[in-house]
């Protein structure tokens, strides 16, 4: 009888409780379920996006526009196209030292969004996918794995990891310089690109060795007005300065080109956009016809 003392003088669990114990298993039962029908989306929008990514599509492949090597033209111009309702896109127009296009569009980039990371994949001018750009999001700061198709060469990283706090620095100050960016070539940095121009100044990025202060490419935001609301963006490398394939610079740029777009404030409705008249301009206009009379049917006929 002693022994069931203590379990006697406990109290009853009251409905309050009882419904708070339910509720926090229901509270984890969705968040497990909406954790694993993330992953199942983004699974399946990765694989939707990167079908033609592979090795097998590509055996034996020319990759016209520009090689095997760089798979893209050294410079090239980034044209937005209209967006659609499964993703945005820019196409790729091979262009001169001064920013001229050169040919038509050597292929286009597309932006495959998802719950967890966003794709970027890029179709050449016969629709095969050559390389695919991928986000990181379990790393440090801004992260993008860069990968070809085939499966040969080495997989680039573009990777802020040690630069976050400086960079979240001089973006608060609002300095010239606020990003950079680590590129590793597997195990190797092997190059860094820098976002210059200061906050909400013209968009740039510089790309240059490691051991070195002189850029041997770089991409800036050019226009912002192509067939009046597009962007446009021009690539330049210099190949004499560097070993690393064109397809790499052309990817970090690429990626900037979509955040930028994204971020470009929404065009004024097109009533807006006439100036209002004066005074003088408006005394000087003719009077509107009056309603019924032989004018005004004139005008409506017209």
């Amino acid at each position: 009888m002693s022994s069931n003392a203590p379990y006697e003088s406990m109290e009853e669990e009251t409905t309050c409780q009882k419904g708070c114990r339910k509720l926090k298993k229901c509270l984890c039962c969705s968040c497990c379920f909406l954790v694993v029908a993330a992953c199942l989306v983004q699974a399946l929008l990765y694989y939707w996006a990167t079908m033609k990514c592979n090795a097998r599509h590509l055996e034996g492949y020319e990759y016209p526009g520009g090689g095997k090597f760089d798979l893209v033209p050294d410079n090239s111009l980034l044209v937005e196209q209209e967006p659609r309702w499964f993703g945005s896109s820019f196409i790729n127009i091979p262009a001169d030292k001064a920013g001229l296009s050169t040919g038509a569009s050597t292929g286009v980039y597309f932006k495959t969004g998802g719950p967890i990371f966003n794709t970027y994949t890029y179709q050449d001018v016969l629709s095969q996918e050559t390389y695919v750009i991928r986000d990181r999001p379990i790393a440090l700061g801004g992260s993008h794995k860069i990968m070809r198709c085939d499966g040969t060469g080495p997989v680039y990283v573009v990777s802020e990891g040690g630069h976050w706090l400086m960079n979240n620095i001089r973006e608060l100050f609002g300095m010239y310089a606020t990003r950079s960016y680590n590129i590793w070539q597997d195990n190797t940095v092997v190059a860094v690109s820098e976002k210059v121009g200061g906050r909400g100044s013209h968009k740039q990025i510089i790309f240059r060795a490691p051991d070195s202060e002189m850029p041997f490419a770089s991409c800036f935001l050019k226009s912002r007005n192509y067939h009046g609301q597009f962007e446009e963006w021009f690539v330049q490398e210099e190949k004499n300065m560097t070993d690393l394939p064109a397809f790499v610079p052309h990817g970090a740029c690429v990626i900037m080109a979509f955040v930028t777009a994204k971020e470009k404030p929404a065009p004024a409705p097109e009533g807006l956009l006439a100036e209002p008249r004066g005074p003088a301009e408006a005394a000087a206009a003719p009077p509107a016809p009056r309603a019924g009379s032989l004018e005004a049917f004139e005008a409506e006929a017209a």
